[in-house]
Formats: C-alpha cells, sequence, structure tokens
C-alpha cells in the first residue's frame, strides 16, 4: 500500500480488500509523509535527507520485501 493514511477508514481497509483478492499483496507499507515531499524538492532521496525516519525504514522494508519476493 502506498501514500497510506493511517488514521482514515480507506486506509485500515485497504489492507482487507487485498487479502480478498486471489493474488499475493506484499506486507510492506509506504504511508503518506512529509519527508518524501522534502527529499523530492531537494532532489534527494528520503533515506538521504532524513536515514532515520520512519519514511526510510518503510522504503528500505519494501525493497527487502521486494527482493525477497517469489519469482
Amino acid at each position: 500500500i502506498n501514500r497510506r493514511v493511517s488514521t482514515t477508514v480507506i486506509g485500515r481497509e485497504a489492507r482487507q480488500a487485498l487479502a480478498d483478492q486471489p493474488l499475493p499483496a506484499l506486507r510492506a507499507e509506504v504511508h503518506q509523509r512529509i519527508v518524501f515531499a522534502d527529499s523530492v524538492a531537494a532532489g534527494r532521496l528520503a533515506r538521504e535527507t532524513a536515514p532515520d525516519s520512519a519514511a526510510a525504514r518503510e522504503i528500505a522494508a519494501l525493497v527487502d520485501e521486494l527482493l525477497r519476493w517469489p519469482t
């Protein structure tokens, strides 16, 4: 799930909607965060502008999961 807003109903329901589908879905979620906009404005990655941020951790988790994804 990309740009998830965790405080909204749709943010919570999106995961269940994916679980109801016949194809597997990634577990990693990337939330909507200000650091992403700040990073784009600076022409950098979230891990460069805020390496210890939740945004950087979420992207790292997504990459890790993609690298382990069944082929």
